[in-house]
């Protein structure tokens, strides 16, 4: 992955559509380095696609998504709304709408081509927790196809699991510090 102005090949994925998750994605459709964006929401929001579009495009604290992207002549900035594809265009950036499975390991993230996901649901934060816990769990994105997960809330180990990582013995100090 290079860090330059062009745009990326690679897919974000988004998984819940709260605070977080609609501010995760008005960041990344303003960097505008993905080629295309997957949200996850999980479930049937609203009667239609265009009351999820006009959640995003409004935001208690930081006003209409059109100014954030563009100052204050900023117009709409979420076109091309299409309900039966769960697609619209936000801001020159396709994105799209999932709004079957709760449970990230049911997603199919590797479907839509998504490597990397950002969760933000806030709900999945034990990394010991099995991809196959019938609740769900952080790895379930993994089984689903991604390569790489993101949370938006630090983890919560359950009191009586094994961490996912073992600590690296300390290393020998180089020859100049002794």
């Amino acid at each position: 992955m290079s860090i330059g102005n062009e745009k990326s090949e690679l897919t974000l994925g988004i998984n819940g559509l709260g605070r977080i998750g609609k501010l995760t994605l008005w960041h990344h459709v303003q960097r505008q380095y993905f080629k295309k964006i997957v949200v996850n929401i999980g479930r049937q929001a609203g009667r239609s696609l265009a009351d999820v579009a006009h959640y995003i495009e409004r935001d208690s604290t930081y006003g209409r998504l059109g100014w954030f992207l563009h100052g204050a002549q900023g117009g709409p900035a979420i076109h091309q709304v299409d309900e039966k594809a769960g697609t619209m265009e936000i801001n020159g950036v396709p994105v799209k709408l999932l709004r079957a499975e709760r449970n990230p390991a049911a997603i199919g993230w590797q479907k839509e081509g998504v490597r990397l996901v950002v969760d933000t649901t806030g709900r999945f934060l034990d990394p010991t927790v099995p991809a196959e816990e019938a609740k769900g769990s952080v790895r379930g994105h993994l089984a689903a196809g991604a390569e790489k997960v993101i949370l938006s809330a630090p983890l919560k180990l359950a009191e009586h699991s094994t961490p996912p990582f073992s600590p690296t013995p300390l290393a020998r100090p180089p020859a100049w510090r002794t």
